[in-house]
């Protein structure tokens, strides 16, 4: 496909020094206004947009500690392991809770602290995640250390 770009010339050739030549374009490259979008790179993902997938699910955090282009960055390391060891963390809490739970008396005591503690690692969570995507390495206390130990910072 063929479209018009602007090219320079010398002032001597036209009065405005700009003209429109023909080039060759891969209509891949167009967006529907005609502008040009720029290749994306080789990830396709910003560290801090993969800092950020990483806390989504544990998934995500082992795939980016496994490919190649990601698992090159210690930013990225750092936050998968980080979300790795939440997501332990917060397994195991919700199995004692769910085991204690379980015993008369004490489960009306569990059953409103489970809500509690849901909430505070939903705004954990939410925290990270926007941290991450602002590019700092958040580290939750106990957990961060072990990240920033295993991804080698």
């Amino acid at each position: 496909m063929k479209t018009l770009l602007p090219r320079t010339e010398r002032p001597s050739d036209s009065q405005s020094g700009l003209s429109l030549e023909r080039v060759d374009v891969s209509p891949s490259l167009l967006t529907k206004k005609g502008t040009f979008m720029t290749e994306t790179a080789e990830s396709g993902l910003s560290d801090n947009g993969a800092g950020a997938l990483a806390y989504i699910t544990f998934i995500p955090a082992v795939i980016f500690l496994a490919m190649p282009p990601y698992n090159k960055s210690a930013y990225v390391r750092f936050h998968a392991w980080q979300s790795i060891f939440l997501t332990v963390a917060c397994f195991a809490l919700f199995v004692v809770l769910a085991i204690l739970g379980r015993i008369p008396f004490l489960g009306l005591l569990v059953v409103p602290l489970m809500f509690i503690l849901d909430l505070g690692l939903f705004i954990l969570w939410l925290v990270v995640v926007l941290k991450a995507l602002n590019g700092t390495s958040f580290k939750i206390p106990i957990i961060g250390a072990l990240a920033e130990s295993q991804a080698g910072k």
